[in-house]
Formats: structure tokens, sequence, C-alpha cells
């Protein structure tokens, strides 16, 4: 298996973002969404908790936004190891979706 897909599996390491697609400009919101996790995430899974974040604001249900994370995290190593996987990416996008249609909902009550 290439070093590079190996590399996303270990433990996520702050001065490897930009290796890992993670833009700097990211960092203060990634260290907040990491302090959250009960375990050091691995680089993979930084890597989809960034992109998730960017959908909503998570910060009224960060422990939503670390579970998708971790969702999309397994599907990915499903695929790499298995080949058989527990959700497809439909299923996955459509709960990202409803979950972050959910909190900008109730994000524009709160404004209203």
């Amino acid at each position: 298996m290439p070093e590079d897909v190996v590399a996303q599996d270990k433990e996520f390491e702050w001065h490897e973002c930009e290796e890992y697609g993670i833009p700097w400009e990211a960092s203060r919101l990634m260290m907040s969404l990491l302090e959250a996790y009960a375990y050091p995430p691995s680089a993979r899974t930084a890597k989809w908790i960034w992109r998730i974040s960017c959908v909503a604001d998570w910060s009224r249900a960060p422990e939503k936004l670390l579970q998708l994370a971790d969702m999309y995290t397994n599907h990915e190593r499903e695929l790499l190891f298995n080949g058989k996987t527990t959700f497809t990416y439909k299923d996955l996008n459509t709960e990202m979706q409803i979950q972050s249609s959910a909190l900008r909902a109730t994000e524009g009550m709160r404004t209203s």
C-alpha cells in the first residue's frame, strides 16, 4: 500500500495539516474540534472533521460532527481494506445533509 495512504491512518499531527489537505487557516477550528475527541484521531479522521466542519456551524453539536467524521473515515478504510462497506457515500452524504440542515435551521431560528 502506498505510504501516503498508510500515513492517513497515523495519529493526526498539526504540523502536517498541509500534507493532509487541511489548510492552515483551519488550524484554530481544527484544534478546538480535536480537543473534543476522546482519543487522538487519525489524519484521515481529522481530514473528514475539517471537510464536514465547512458545511455548517457544529459548535452546538460537535459530537454529531465527530460521529459523521468517524463514519466517513470507517467507510474509506472499508473501501481500502475490505472492498465491502457498511454504508455508501450516498448514505453518508444524506446523513450529513440531514444533520447540517437541522443545525442551519436551528441557527436560523435563534437569529430570527
